[in-house]
């Protein structure tokens, strides 16, 4: 019964999104939290999204579908408009519509890659300059970086805009840039992002060179300066994309920096997870993610932490 799912367990979860004779909509969100909790991947919850029955002409109104309801009912009704879709610029449209409705904590697992899935089967050309912020977004998220790049070419020639700034910082945690490139690129990115920047924007930005700075990036200090505009603080408090701010407990931030610079990778690795916090590194502030990123790397954990602070860059970039 739909009551089934609340307070569930993810293994249980994936039993009940793994039934046929579960009921489809029941199913269906079974199946995204079990996959949000890594106990199911994308070919499953795919398979999931395909079980759900259409109402009506749901199929041929899809935008006024899914500006009312962000569900996963939502996502599996695109999914299988994309399947029955032959035209190329519908099969476009409703690619950025998957990669749209796809919240930014879950990005990087099973169900940002059942989109990217549809997404696979597009090409990065000019006839797709409409999907090709997104594309690239959810892509670099997904450490998927070759491809990423195509489509991040593809939005740099035929959408400069504050969108494709944005990706920037993205780009370089989720692939670096060839050497000397990245002192020119960040001023550029910065020219762009603080262009008529409000007090969000800053912090966004804010955020943005924090995590790049706890990848190894150098970041000057007149860059701090421009982000905070001499009225802000140069590091958000808080994501700007949650409504209330996230102020790292005081015991674990300081227990995460003597277990880092001790080598001690076990109360590290569970102190950093303490600290992102049920939401991960999506909904955590960039600065408590940025010292996570730091104390990871300072025991050795460079790609555990790379892949962190894409998570957040990736929601930042949104």
């Amino acid at each position: 019964p739909p009551d089934a799912l609340a307070g569930t367990a993810p293994a249980r979860l994936a039993a009940i999104a793994n039934n046929p004779a579960t009921d489809p909509a029941t199913r269906v969100t079974a199946a995204e939290r079990a996959a949000a909790a890594l106990f199911l991947d994308a070919r499953a919850l795919t398979e999931a999204y395909r079980a759900v029955p259409a109402k009506g002409d749901e199929l041929s109104r899809l935008r006024d579908v899914t500006g009312r309801d962000r569900s996963a009912r939502s996502r599996a009704l695109v999914q299988q408009a994309f399947m029955g879709a032959m035209d190329g610029g519908r099969r476009v449209e409703l690619a950025r519509l998957a990669v749209d409705l796809v919240d930014a904590s879950l990005l990087t697992g099973p169900v940002g890659a059942a989109a990217a899935g549809m997404v696979d089967t597009v090409s990065p050309t000019p006839d797709a300059a409409a999907l090709a912020p997104a594309a690239a977004r959810l892509y670099f998220a997904l450490g998927r970086t070759d491809v990423a790049k195509r489509w991040h070419d593809l939005a740099l020639r035929s959408r400069p805009t504050a969108e494709v700034a944005r990706l920037w910082p993205l780009s370089v945690i989720a692939g670096g840039l060839p050497p000397g490139a990245t002192a020119l690129g960040l001023v550029g990115w910065l020219d762009e992002a603080l262009r008529g920047a409000d007090s969000a924007t800053r912090a966004r930005v804010a955020g943005q060179l924090a995590l790049l700075q706890a990848v190894g990036i150098a970041v000057p200090e007149d860059s701090w300066l421009r982000a905070a505009d001499g009225n802000d603080t140069v590091t958000p408090t808080a994501n700007p994309s949650n409504a209330s701010p996230m102020v790292p407990n005081p015991a674990l931030w300081e227990r995460l920096a003597e277990a880092s610079a001790t080598g001690r990778v076990g109360e590290t690795v569970l102190t950093a997870l303490l600290l992102l916090g049920e939401g991960g590194p999506a909904a955590a502030s960039p600065v408590v993610v940025a010292r996570v990123v730091t104390g990871l790397r300072a025991v050795g954990l460079d790609a555990d932490a790379r892949a962190i602070a894409r998570e957040a860059a990736a929601a930042l970039a949104g």
